[in-house]
């Protein structure tokens, strides 16, 4: 006959990690959600701060004054520079290119939904 203990030794056992992957995948997804939820924030920062930099300058930031704290960072009331939150499919949450003076492409990586936009890559243009 088996043990009574051991039995029920073996299901809190089973239990216990059955919780422990629960718990982590769970933690895993707010923390995405949350990552998300600031870089859908910051993007609408970053949209006015370029906006705000091309009725002064009459052209939109070059990739290399985008990243330049005294050419760019005065905009942004968010702070300088945004935090690259990089998770799941996200290697980076904002990659800009000027495309020409009057035109620029803002990608933005959600690793979660947020509102009604879905997870993944979003290419933002004027």
């Amino acid at each position: 006959m088996i043990n009574p203990a051991l039995i029920r030794g073996i299901a809190i056992g089973i239990a216990g990690i059955i919780f422990t992957i629960v718990i982590g995948f769970g933690a895993r997804a707010g923390y995405r959600r949350a990552q998300s939820t600031v870089v859908f924030k910051n993007t609408g920062e970053l949209v006015k701060a370029l906006d705000f930099f091309k009725q002064d300058n009459n052209r939109f930031p070059t990739a290399t004054e985008f990243g330049d704290q005294n050419a760019f960072g005065r905009y942004l009331t968010t702070g300088f520079p945004l935090k690259q939150l990089a998770a799941g499919d996200c290697n980076k949450s904002y990659d800009y290119l000027l495309v020409n003076p009057a035109t620029y492409s803002l990608t933005v990586c959600l690793s979660s939904s947020v509102s009604s936009s879905p997870a993944g890559s979003h290419e933002l243009r004027p």
